[in-house]
């Protein structure tokens, strides 16, 4: 596996990004979004099945996230977020590869990746939904998902919610490693964070009626953090007439890294192939 990392200077902030290349010729690109407060490093498991099936893999920060710059947690600007994820693919991917691209991320990633998706079909592959953050689960405050929008108007950065590492994963070793890891947040979400992931899951169940290109939705049906039915309903309102569902019984929100992570990236791996 070939690594290569370095940073993308974005106005006042400076995006980490890392792609994980095979040595020989590759079959297609993979632009990874990861998920709210967390990095793109968290998925070794993931990025070694795909970089030995062929694919590359990019992965890059998002504003204030892991090795990014920016305040910490934050997402001020959901556009922004997918502007930045096109700066990826026009700076890192492209100039070196000339291939096949599919975009795909998990929680706040799976909602920046069908973003994404919905405003560049013509260069795209397809796109994979990994756990998309369309709605809050059982175990997000509603009150708290609920009512932000008059916190946002008069106290935009007032720390509201926090995740639990217990809440994400079956497997304890998962969330013990999840909570030790520095590049991760651990704090609370501000009121405009949450605020702009509602409003553009909303967004997206109208949207993702213009979808044309080859779609995988993947959720844990015990996911307490984004809210299965969710992804039932981006299935049923898609556009695309090959859109795959995939639902793991008792799996939280994690999927990649969670208990049977395996048949998930497998299943991922399945429909690369068949798509690209």
């Amino acid at each position: 596996m070939l690594t290569r990392q370095g940073y993308l200077a974005r106005g006042d902030s400076r995006l980490f990004w890392k792609a994980w290349e095979p040595p020989e010729q590759m079959r297609a690109a993979v632009l990874f979004q990861h998920g709210l407060g967390e990095h793109g490093d968290r998925y070794p498991y993931l990025v070694a099945q795909l970089v030995a099936g062929g694919y590359g893999v990019y992965a890059c920060d998002a504003r204030g996230h892991g090795r990014s710059t920016g305040r910490r947690g934050a997402v001020d600007s959901f556009d922004q977020l997918v502007d930045d994820l096109d700066a990826v693919v026009w700076s890192v991917i492209r100039p070196a590869q000339h291939m096949p691209l599919v975009a795909m991320g998990y929680s706040l990633g799976g909602a920046a990746a069908l973003t994404y998706a919905l405003d560049h079909q013509d260069t795209l592959a397809g796109a994979i939904s990994i756990g998309c953050a369309v709605g809050p689960g059982a175990g997000v405050a509603r009150w708290a998902s609920f009512g932000i929008a008059p916190f946002c108007k008069i106290v935009p950065r007032m720390p509201i919610l926090r995740v639990n590492a217990e809440d994400m994963t079956n497997d304890p070793q998962v969330a013990r490693r999840y909570t030790q890891d520095p590049l991760v947040y651990h704090g609370r979400y501000s009121a405009r964070t949450l605020q702009e992931i509602l409003i553009q899951g909303r967004c997206l169940h109208t949207e993702i009626q213009r979808l044309r290109i080859p779609l995988l939705l993947i959720h844990g049906g015990g996911d307490l953090t984004a809210d299965v039915q969710g992804s039932y309903r981006l299935a049923t309102a898609s556009g695309a007439t090959d859109t795959t569902l995939k639902i793991y019984p008792g799996r939280r929100h994690d999927v990649l890294n969670d208990i049977g992570h395996e048949q998930a990236v497998a299943d991922i791996l399945h429909w690369l192939n068949e798509h690209t």
